[in-house]
């Protein structure tokens, strides 16, 4: 079935989740405040890992020995953030910082580098048109010339995880007009096969005996993939009412721009 990734007329659209969602201890006075909270509650109201791991998952008490973030009676996993450090450094410096002092009452503080401006990189836009040979290259030279170029190697940090890991790519997709869900998950999943097919090749090279899962949002639902022959294949939803810290995260939105 051909699938119009453009979708004339009504082309997929994204925005990046507001900082307090994606930058740990970006909420000052919230305990909570780092996304592998919200990435627990999410497997654990997932009827896919809830079946993989034989039950609900717990953090390990320490993670000093490398232990995994989420740990099942059948199955482990990690949690990883897929963001170019440019965009991280953005949100960081640029964006209003809240401090929650009590129960609705939250300061924002200024921005650190209030007329500073970051040349940030999207991570679907620098990875779209290299091959896996590309991506080999550049981890072994592992600096490039510019901070943008130096993004690529702190992806492939990432990627290369020797372990199980759910991504969160910390999209927020959308339509300017409603469409029918099914088909908006089929434009999703060709585009983010579309963007990061060669970088799920390239992780199947480097760590082959490993899963690899990732989520994003659309319509208020994480959208759980997992990859299969350097594709994602779509799951399952889980609406983000489930999620609670996530939506407490989100209700602390800043001023920082977002992307179309």
């Amino acid at each position: 079935m051909h699938i119009d990734i453009h979708n004339q007329g009504n082309p997929l659209k994204f925005s990046v989740m507001p900082a307090a969602t994606i930058i740990n201890r970006f909420v000052i006075g919230i305990e909570n405040s780092n996304y592998e909270v919200y990435l627990l509650e999410l497997i654990n109201s997932s009827d896919f890992f809830l079946n993989k791991g034989k039950g609900h998952y717990k953090s390990p008490i320490s993670e000093e020995n490398g232990q995994y973030d989420a740990e099942a009676p059948d199955y482990e996993i990690d949690f990883k953030l897929l963001a170019t450090q440019t965009l991280l450094m953005g949100y960081s410096t640029l964006a209003l910082q809240p401090e929650a002092i009590t129960k609705g009452v939250t300061f924002y503080t200024s921005c650190k580098r209030p007329r500073s401006r970051i040349k940030a990189s999207q991570i679907h836009v620098i990875l779209r048109d290299l091959s896996v040979n590309d991506l080999e290259e550049i981890r072994r030279h592992k600096t490039r010339r510019t901070c943008t170029e130096n993004d690529i190697p702190e992806i492939l940090n990432t990627i290369e995880t020797r372990k199980n890991i759910l991504l969160l790519l910390p999209y927020i997709f959308k339509f300017d007009n409603q469409i029918q869900l099914d088909k908006a998950i089929d434009i999703i999943t060709c585009s983010l096969n579309n963007d990061f097919h060669n970088l799920l090749s390239y992780r199947k090279k480097i760590a082959p005996d490993f899963d690899t899962y990732l989520t994003a949002v659309y319509d208020n639902k994480f959208l759980i993939f997992e990859e299969n022959q350097s594709n994602l294949l779509f799951h399952e939803y889980v609406s983000t009412s489930e999620t609670p810290t996530y939506l407490e995260l989100s209700g602390y939105d800043t001023t920082y721009p977002r992307n179309e």
